[in-house]
């Protein structure tokens, strides 16, 4: 399972994806799994809260990061 792309911040632990739907975040995040994943360790802990304002930031950066 996996939704559509986050396209919007409503709060730091909810987010709208490209489809329209909100998405309410519970509980800790798996930050082992995301290491799993490929994640580095820094980008994990920017999200370790929820969303920060600047989520969009941060995953640009991550994207960028990956592309180099």
């Amino acid at each position: 399972w996996h939704s559509n792309a986050i396209v919007e911040r409503i709060a730091h632990n909810q987010v709208k994806t490209s489809s329209g739907s909100i998405y309410v975040l519970q509980g800790n995040i798996d930050s082992a799994s995301m290491r799993k994943e490929g994640f580095p360790y820094r980008f994990i802990k920017r999200f370790t809260y929820g969303f920060s304002k600047k989520w969009k930031e941060y995953a640009e950066e991550f994207l960028e990061e990956r592309r180099r």
